[in-house]
């Protein structure tokens, strides 16, 4: 874990240097692929924390809570350079693909962790990132970039499965995870709404 930490904090210092500095968000990609391979690596152990903190599963152990605390942190450093909370007015859509890529590595791996997480960092505004993000995805989807486009058709795909499962099989973490299907379906409608 040591490793990975150091790892992070590098990769949290070139987005925070790079994002200073106004450099193009072709800079970041590198960066978010290695944020999207840590999800998918060790997600399953942020899981673990974040389901423990909703008291779904068994207690978490110190490294999951590290894990936990790192992916977080990454998540929100993805969220940052697309500016996906400021909505699609102000997002970085050469940044898009990358920060949809990564909640796809979340939906699959840790989606508690991504529909938990709070993008404002002070703690005092809720900023949600999964609903920022299905909003983005949502209206990225008429955009004029293909792979955008497809990013957002993915990340939108990966939930949509998420919801169904978890519906079918009433499994606890899914279906908390997604929090009520209601909200899932709401962005399906507004989504079918766009396309039309």
């Amino acid at each position: 874990v040591s490793l990975l930490l150091e790892a992070c904090e590098i990769a949290v210092s070139i987005i925070d240097a790079a994002t200073a500095q106004q450099k193009k968000s072709t800079a970041f990609i590198p960066i978010m692929e290695f944020v999207e391979e840590t999800v998918d690596i060790f997600g399953h152990q942020a899981e673990v924390h974040a389901a423990s903190l909703q008291s779904v599963g068994t207690p978490s152990t110190e490294m999951a809570q590290n894990l936990h605390m790192i992916i977080e942190n990454l998540v929100r450093k993805t969220f940052g350079i697309a500016r996906v909370s400021s909505g699609i007015t102000d997002a970085n859509m050469d940044s898009l693909p990358g920060t949809f890529s990564v909640c796809r590595a979340c939906i699959r791996r840790c989606p508690l962790l991504l529909v938990n997480l709070n993008l404002a960092v002070d703690g005092t505004n809720v900023q949600n990132a999964f609903a920022a993000s299905l909003n983005v995805a949502m209206l990225s989807v008429t955009s004029r970039e293909v792979d955008v486009v497809r990013a957002a058709f993915l990340y939108l795909n990966d939930t949509f499965l998420l919801a169904a499962v978890s519906v079918q099989t009433e499994d606890i973490r899914h279906s908390s995870a997604i929090k009520c299907t209601e909200a899932v379906n709401l962005f399906r409608v507004k989504l079918v709404s766009v396309l039309i």
